[in-house]
């Protein structure tokens, strides 16, 4: 048993049927989930930053569309999937602080970092990875 096309209404009345365009359709999805990535190397940029410290940069992740509440950060792979200004993380990438059109990354090394020089969040390996957004109910 198969059933598409069909649209239920309250009420005797019928209303035309919505056809959502898929930007539409995409934003009312990133309301719930939003992933930059799966990347592999290469250097691609997750975000620009600003390190805080020798070890430490925070990165400022806005959202395409405002989620439905504060999300959750989730990531994929090892610490060494990331980096920071070519220097392998020692931590995988985690959240400071959550918004629902932002969240606030912070990333960690070893050492290298000059703080409060601009500092910029990338994929390190040849293994997939991803930073995860998710606003579930």
């Amino acid at each position: 048993f198969d059933l598409w096309g069909v649209q239920l209404e309250a009420g005797s009345v019928a209303t035309a049927f919505e056809r959502p365009s898929t930007a539409d359709q995409l934003a009312r999805c990133q309301r719930y989930y939003y992933q930059s990535g799966p990347y592999v190397a290469g250097g691609f940029q997750y975000a620009l930053g600003i390190n805080s410290s020798a070890t430490v940069a925070v990165f400022l992740m806005p959202f395409p569309v405002t989620m439905r509440a504060n999300p959750l950060l989730t990531t994929t792979g090892v610490a060494a999937n990331y980096a920071i200004l070519g220097i392998a993380c020692s931590v995988v990438p985690g959240a400071s602080g959550a918004m629902p059109d932002r969240m606030m990354v912070n990333g960690t090394v070893a050492a290298g970092l000059t703080a409060g020089a601009i500092s910029q969040l990338n994929t390190n390996s040849s293994a997939a990875s991803f930073l995860g957004f998710s606003a579930e109910l």
